[in-house]
């Protein structure tokens, strides 16, 4: 499969838009659901309480999922994901309209929604190998086309769901998000079919704890998925830092925020897009550690009291790297993964940074509180510089060893006029599948 028929191919063009819709709804939710929490109880407790339900299943549940997604496969666990979000939202405004929404039940069903989160998330990275084979430079450009669809999401999903608000009202514009879901369920459905699917060894493991296993004794494996991790903290405790850097700086002016996000929504576009027409002639591994150092010094440009256009533009630069730090970790870890694994895997490397990242609010309020904006945010911006030189020396670490596993084995004469192949051969530059 070349990258034009991969751009023709109506599964991966299907999944894509599927996904790109499904995550505008995700991100149109997380607007709509608290405003409308606090509009039918006037409560920011009860508010927090329904948006801390949606993640709490993560934490029970999250790792158990990979083990029905394997038995289920990818495809079909996307789609009772999509229908079951579907009818959870359609639920909500419907019980309110009828006077029958208790906070319990409402609290109840964003519950049952958040149960859906992680198997979506790790069948989604599954079914890529299955729909466009085992071949990691189609399937590199699969991801960095999916990040691009989640780009376009994050940028629009929010600012659609303020309007749709302020234009239907928010009970109506659950409806909107509950539809997100149903269109995304049709499109999987009717043209995600996967021809390859993954080989069944009945004889290899499979199970949760083999799957945590396998991503732990993998040394690049492991140092990404708790620096990613670590990462993802940060970016939790940037979410409550920023809004308390415009108003210091900026004074009340909301919008400059509404900017750098922005600004960081169109630098994730220009990145995904970026990475789609490189990640297949680059050294995979080299161009993640790249993304992980330019996306820890772009970060310190918070630092400085700059003016707001060059807090936008650093906004941009930050999201321009990380695109290609997500195509390259989801594609070497689904790589180097044995196909009956990667449902575990991926779900054990989503659970992992979902369940975690929430620290980095909670600590960040109290936090600021007590020393200040200039503090906590040299702190925030250090942890972030400790977990990307931790991504990038693994990095450079794998790429050394590989080098020299091939020079060993060209001087051992593995390698003979170009007829032999050494082990791992015919996979791209970058997504090595060795494990220490």
């Amino acid at each position: 499969m070349t990258r034009s028929s991969l751009l023709r191919h109506r599964g991966v063009r299907a999944l894509v838009s599927a996904e790109t819709i499904s995550m505008a709804g995700s991100q149109m939710t997380y607007v709509v659901l608290p405003w409308f929490v606090l509009i039918t109880t006037g409560s920011p407790t009860r508010m927090s309480i329904v948006v801390a339900a949606e993640m709490l299943p993560v934490a029970l549940f999250g790792l158990a999922s990979g083990a029905v997604t394997a038995r289920i496969g990818a495809r079909r666990t996307m789609l009772i994901c999509d229908a079951s979000r579907a009818i959870l939202f359609t639920a909500i405004p419907t019980l309110h309209l009828l006077g029958m929404l208790s906070f319990a039940g409402l609290v109840g069903l964003v519950f049952l929604v958040g149960v859906f989160m992680v198997p979506h998330a790790s069948a989604q990275r599954v079914i890529v190998p299955e729909l466009v084979g085992e071949d990691a430079v189609r399937v590199g450009e699969t991801q960095s086309l999916l990040q691009a669809g989640l780009a376009i999401s994050a940028v629009a999903g929010p600012a659609l769901g303020g309007v749709l608000i302020a234009v239907l009202g928010e009970t109506n514009v659950l409806y909107i998000d509950a539809a997100s879901y149903a269109v995304s369920f049709v499109l999987l459905a009717i043209w995600v079919r996967p021809a390859q699917a993954a080989p069944d060894d009945s004889n290899e493991p499979r199970g949760v704890l083999d799957g945590v296993r396998f991503l732990f004794r993998d040394r690049l494996l492991r140092a990404w998925m708790l620096s990613i991790t670590g990462i993802n903290v940060v970016w939790s405790a940037l979410g409550v830092a920023l809004p308390v850097l415009v108003l210091e700086r900026y004074g009340e002016r909301p919008e400059v925020l509404g900017y750098v996000f922005g600004a960081f929504g169109l630098g994730s576009v220009a990145g995904a897009l970026a990475s789609f027409r490189i990640i297949g002639r680059v050294d995979g591994i080299l161009l993640a550690t790249a993304a992980a150092a330019g996306q820890t010094v772009a970060l310190w440009l918070l630092f400085p009291d700059l003016p707001w256009p060059a807090l936008a533009a650093a906004g941009a630069a930050i999201g321009l790297f990380f695109p290609f730090l997500n195509t390259v970790v989801v594609t070497t870890r689904t790589m180097r993964t044995p196909p009956r694994l990667r449902p575990a895997v991926h779900t054990a490397a989503v659970t992992v940074a979902t369940i975690l990242a929430p620290i980095g609010a909670l600590a960040a309020g109290p936090a600021l509180s007590v020393y200040g904006l200039k503090v906590v945010l040299a702190g925030v911006l250090a942890a972030n510089t400790l977990c990307g030189i931790a991504f990038a020396a693994a990095g450079l670490r794998e790429r050394a060893a590989v080098n020299v596993a091939a020079l060993l084995a060209e001087e051992a004469g593995l390698v003979v006029d170009g007829e032999d192949e050494a082990p791992g051969a015919g996979v791209p530059a970058g997504v090595g599948r060795g494990r220490d």
